[in-house]
């Protein structure tokens, strides 16, 4: 019988500490896929989100092109933007006119009859939809914590439409 080096020994790790290595192996693998997913979900999330407030801007500048009231408007955008917030403190809802080719915007209100919006017809019509996204899981907050803001111009339509 051989007596071994007792150097060469140590080159050799027990049974018990290749189990150990593979553990902590295993974990390592296991926290890079959980945070892979996870951000994974943020971005699904935040694009979803992005898409929905980009929507809400479309439909509430196609509102305004055909003449709705501003509370018709804002009702719009609110339904189709929905379940995100587009009031405040989380988000707005902006409408503007300009009658002078977009070189400058005022608010945009009413006619005196309350019927319609009070842009001229050819007028240009502005909607800004402005939402805050929330991280979902947390664990990328400073990332997706973020006011995400769509803008929209429309010219004013020369009837409204019903």
């Amino acid at each position: 019988m051989q007596m071994q080096h007792p150097k060469l020994k140590r080159l050799h790790p027990s049974r018990r500490a290749r189990r150990g290595q593979a553990l902590v192996e295993f974990a390592l693998v296991v926290i890079l896929l959980i945070a892979l997913v996870m951000g994974i979900i943020e971005f699904s999330v935040f694009g979803k989100n992005s898409l929905a407030i980009a929507n809400a801007t479309r439909e509430g500048a196609r509102t305004a092109a055909i003449g709705r009231t501003t509370t018709q408007i804002r009702e719009r955008v609110a339904r189709f933007a929905s379940p995100l917030s587009v009031v405040s403190p989380d988000g707005s809802v902006v409408l503007e006119v300009s009658n002078d080719k977009g070189v400058t915007y005022s608010t945009l209100g009413d006619n005196a009859n309350g019927t319609e919006n009070a842009a001229a017809p050819d007028a240009l019509v502005r909607v800004r939809v402005s939402s805050l996204n929330r991280s979902v899981t947390g664990a990328f907050g400073a990332l997706f914590n973020r006011q995400m803001q769509t803008t929209v111009i429309m010219r004013r339509e020369s009837t409204s439409g019903t």
